[in-house]
């Protein structure tokens, strides 16, 4: 029997069309308004759900034939859950705002804790929502829900307690950070250097959604003034947490895949590594663009790998749920293409809001219609300070295509992605648009790579498999449809902008000057050949290492087994390691946290071969092979060791290989108060030792428990003591602590002095005279405050550069150092008080 090509739907519910148009009016009067609301995110998404639920239901999406033997409950019953998973999530946003805003008491010591705890109680909390239908069902039951569990455990506790690391992290926050103050989602800016085209907006726009729900005050010389009044404030809950997030939901994903291809076990193991990866974890503790690009992608080919497991006729198992005297049909589908609507609409929506502004906070009061109209300059009053320009309207390269236009046209997309797929139950289909969707969202994060790579492999494994008949149920259409309405409004409507200014930056320089033409990295007199990412993945999966290299084996053994799942999986990893290493090795700029798309297949190649280990009756020459590979990957793992814990003169300092997994500038001195090399060393013994007790049969188990029991550990030290040590010295958050606990008042600002590191920026909000070079200019400002009556001024500096300060200042300041090298190794803060004018 011949497949359909598109299932037809259920019967339109013209009804419901009001409520779709309900809801997407509300989201685009709070898009329009020029006021900032404390409850605008939470408000904006009820709006986009009702919107979504109500575009679903017009479409008859819902709506199902009764089945017997379906899981079916009323609302009523479902209720008291649906309100416990609701005020844990409420509760967990208060204590987040509270933790941002350093209000807590003891908050040192209280925000982890009630951070953490409340996450995990987010988690139980929906974890029985989820669990409503199977009366007998239990999470404790659940593999995924302990993996997920150990993953908040590890992820959430210190995520917020520590400085955000400069450059990168400092500067993709301050991005955000302005997006808010300039009102502007679309056109991105970036103070010294004008416009920000280097990255697409996923990440910005995940921090600016959590800025603004966690209560970030973005305000310029905001961040972080409630020191002043001994308060703690912890924006950095706001940066990090929804990276993490993300992290945990593709290690779930991948978790899925692989149980499906090789059993639970052996999916909970790769979940486990990868969460404890160094590569993984550091990086999910980053607010930079590679893990809300490598999460998607991760994603995607755990959907794609999961759909090609899949049968071609399979349906997805469907819930019944009782509700406004109606039977509700709940799967895979609704829970798709809600994600779908929730991510386009707002799109949408704001496209529309580039031609209407609902004035409340300034008059004219009210509506007004316009042309789409932007400006470029800081936010919210910092034009003009030195180091920024001064703002200036903006004007589209392309008039013609203004956002309306966009808004019809991706819109039409996605009701065309709907109305073609408004009957599609088949879990294999749903699952090629779940990789879709991913992959959208990774080009949404990264670009070229987050596109390319995925749809690369995923051919690649089609071709090596010869599953050519999977190109008739792999939702070609519907991945372009995919595309056009998450991914691509954000690019047109840029371009439509800023011209070939935006495409020449972006896509020429960001993109294929760095795969082609060697742009700018910081490995001067480094190899950077084949050995290059080999020696990070090296160090950014310690302590499993040896083990991702014994299990890359089981991986190819996979790909020629008679079973189908085990070939679908073994192929799918090893595509996926070869083309990545491959592809980012002859790549010719090249930086250490490059090769995280590697992580996921290797820890997957890893966990088969615990899983193997685990067995109770291996054949004999099946327990040989592990015993053999075990002991090559303890040899491997002590190698490792002994870098991390060996430092050689004229190299790197051992401890700070971890650091350069995710830092920019690898020159960067060390601080002399910080030695891990003896910990890393005894992690390293640890994992050795655990694989040595492989030659024994009895203690194989035992031993892939103390595996899994060291990598945790040394997850936990990396995330809880490692980065907090190191990143006072690699931030600026303590000097800007130590600032606004000093100065009088708004009087006596801070000064960037030969600077352009970006914390100083993040952490003033941008309200700091910045000079990354002095002379004729900083003497003429100089002499202005004094006119102007300032007796105080601060300076951030280097602490190399500070001599060159108090020469510049002359006798004309009294200068005293408030923070030392202990503090941060890198910069110091610095009080000129006027001397009396003679």
């Amino acid at each position: 029997m011949e497949e359909p090509l598109a299932p037809p739907g259920n019967p339109l519910r013209p009804r419901s069309l009001f409520y779709a148009c309900l809801g997407f009016g509300a989201l685009v009067l709070l898009l329009a308004s020029d006021a900032h609301f404390v409850l605008s995110v939470p408000l904006g998404f009820l709006a986009a759900l009702v919107s979504a639920l109500g575009v679903l239901d017009f479409a008859g999406c819902f709506d199902g034939e009764p089945q017997p033997g379906r899981p079916s409950i009323a609302l009523r019953e479902l209720r008291p859950r649906l309100l416990e998973a609701g005020a844990t999530a409420l509760l967990w946003v208060l204590v987040l705002r509270l933790a941002v805003q350093g209000a807590l008491p003891q908050h040192a010591l209280v925000a982890p804790l009630a951070v953490t705890a409340t996450s995990a109680a987010v988690l139980l909390a929906w974890g029985r929502v989820a669990l409503a239908w199977q009366p007998q069902g239990q999470l404790r039951q659940r593999a995924g829900f302990w993996l997920l569990l150990v993953g908040l455990l590890l992820y959430v506790p210190f995520a917020g307690s520590y400085s955000l690391l400069d450059p990168w992290e400092t500067h993709y926050g301050e991005v955000a950070r302005e997006m808010l103050a300039r009102d502007d989602w679309l056109s991105f800016w970036w103070a010294q250097e004008g416009w920000f085209w280097s990255k697409p907006p996923l990440d910005f726009w995940l921090q600016g959604l959590s800025f603004a729900l966690l209560g970030v005050d973005f305000r310029p010389g905001q961040m972080l003034a409630g020191a002043a009044h001994g308060r703690l404030p912890q924006p950095e809950w706001a940066a990090r947490l929804p990276i993490a997030l993300v992290s945990l939901l593709a290690v779930y994903l991948l978790y899925r895949f692989v149980a499906a291809a090789a059993g639970k076990r052996a999916g909970l193991l790769a979940g486990l590594l990868l969460l404890c990866a160094p590569y993984w974890s550091l990086l999910a503790h980053q607010s930079m663009t590679d893990m809300p690009y490598v999460a998607p992608l991760t994603a995607a080919l755990s959907c794609f790998g999961l759909a090609l497991l899949t049968g071609a006729e399979e349906r997805v198992g469907a819930l019944e749920l009782t509700a406004f005297g109606r039977r509700l049909e709940l799967s895979l589908f609704h829970l798709l293409f809600g994600a779908v609507l929730l991510m386009a609409l707002p799109q949408l929506a704001y496209l529309l809001t580039r031609h209407l502004t609902l004035q409340v906070a300034a008059p004219p009061y009210g509506f007004r219609w316009h042309a789409d109209e932007f400006f470029s300059g800081s936010g919210m009053g910092n034009c003009g300070l030195p180091g920024n320009d001064v703002c200036r309207r903006g004007s589209p390269s392309s008039p013609y295509f203004q956002p309306a236009l966009g808004l019809a046209v991706f819109g039409a997309a996605l009701g065309y992605l709907l109305w073609l797929n408004r009957g599609e139950r088949r879990k294999k289909r749903l699952l090629y648009i779940a990789a879709w969707l991913f992959t959208a969202l990774a080009a949404l994060a990264k670009g070229a790579p987050g596109l390319v790579l995925p749809l690369l492999i995923a051919s690649a494994v089609l071709f090596v498999r010869g599953r050519w008949q999977e190109l008739l149920r792999a939702e070609v259409a519907s991945l372009g449809l995919v595309i056009a309405a998450v991914c691509m409004p954000w690019y047109v409507q840029e371009y439509m902008r800023h011209g070939d200014g935006f495409t020449d930056r972006l896509l020429f320089h960001d993109m294929y000057k760095r795969a082609f033409v060697h742009v700018h990295d910081t490995n001067a007199g480094t190899d950077v050949s084949l050995r290059y990412y080999v020696w990070q993945l090296g160090y950014g999966l310690f302590p499993w290492s040896g083990l991702a290299l014994g299990g890359l084996g089981l991986a190819l053994e996979r790909g020629s087994s008679a079973d189908e799942r085990q070939r679908d999986l073994g192929a799918l990893v090893t595509i996926w390691l070869v083309l990545s290493f491959g592809l980012f090795t002859l790549s010719l700029t090249k930086f250490h946290h490059y090769a995280l798309p590697c992580a996921p297949p290797l820890a997957v190649s890893a966990a088969l071969l615990l899983d193997r280990g685990w067995r109770r009756e291996p054949s004999s020459s099946e327990g040989g092979s592990v015993v053999v590979l075990a002991w090559v990957a303890a040899l491997v793992t002590l190698l490792i060791a002994r870098d991390l814990s060996t430092s050689w003169s004229g190299d790197v300092p051992a401890s700070a290989r971890l650091l350069h997994l995710v830092t920019y500038n690898y020159r960067r001195a060390w601080p002399a108060s910080l030695d891990f090399e003896w910990t890393f060393g005894a992690f390293g013994v640890a994992f050795a030792a655990a694989l040595g007790a492989f030659a024994f049969p009895r203690l194989r188990r035992y031993a892939v428990a103390l595996c899994g029991a060291v990598a945790v550990g040394f997850c936990a030290f990396t995330l809880w003591v490692y980065l907090p040590a190191l990143a006072p010295h690699y931030g600026q958050r303590e000097l800007f602590l130590a600032y606004y606990r000093a100065r009088g008042g708004e009087s006596e600002p801070v000064v960037a002095y030969q600077m352009n590191w970006k914390g100083e920026n993040f952490y003033t909000g941008n309200r700091i005279p910045a000079f990354v070079t002095t002379g004729a200019k900083f003497e003429k400002w100089l002499e202005a405050q004094r006119k102007a009556g300032a007796k105080v001024l601060f300076f951030v500096a280097e602490h190399g550069r500070t001599s060159t300060l108090k020469a510049e200042l002359g006798d004309r300041y009294r200068v005293t150092q408030l923070t030392d090298k202990q503090l941060n190794n890198k910069f110091c803060l610095l009080k000129a008080e006027a001397a009396p004018q003679r």
